[in-house]
């Protein structure tokens, strides 16, 4: 029996999306998990930094929406994790960006809170002679 070219199409197609969305998490493209780990870190900071004695704040939800803003989950950013580490030249040139950036947002920060102050600032980029 032959089937018209349509159908086949569709049943096709069907077929990839619904494997596609019962695959299981995803792994998270590098760029986007170098900047999922930057807002986490300084996202720890933040809730460390705010937090009276004995009070401890719940990480997973305030992880659970910086996972959401890049469109992921907690299962993504395990698997994505587990990938990674099997890979550490991977792994540790990934964490080298995350540490690199993180560095780049403190200088910056410090150039704001100097200035706002009205303290001279040091800025490596600009030489004087």
């Amino acid at each position: 029996m032959k089937v018209p070219a349509g159908i086949s199409a569709f049943i096709i197609g069907a077929l990839l999306c619904a494997a596609a969305c019962s695959s299981g998490p995803k792994v998270i493209p590098r760029s986007k998990m170098e900047k999922i780990y930057v807002e986490m870190l300084v996202g720890d900071q933040w809730l460390m930094r705010d937090q009276d004695d004995g009070w401890k704040a719940d990480t997973t939800l305030f992880y659970e929406s910086i996972f959401q803003k890049y469109g992921y989950t907690t299962e993504d950013f395990k698997a994505s994790y587990e990938y990674y580490l099997r890979d550490p030249l991977r792994f540790s040139r990934m964490m080298r960006n995350v540490a690199l950036t993180l560095d780049a947002k403190a200088r910056k920060k410090n150039i704001e809170i100097a200035a706002s102050e009205g303290a001279p600032t040091d800025n490596n980029d600009q030489t004087t002679e």
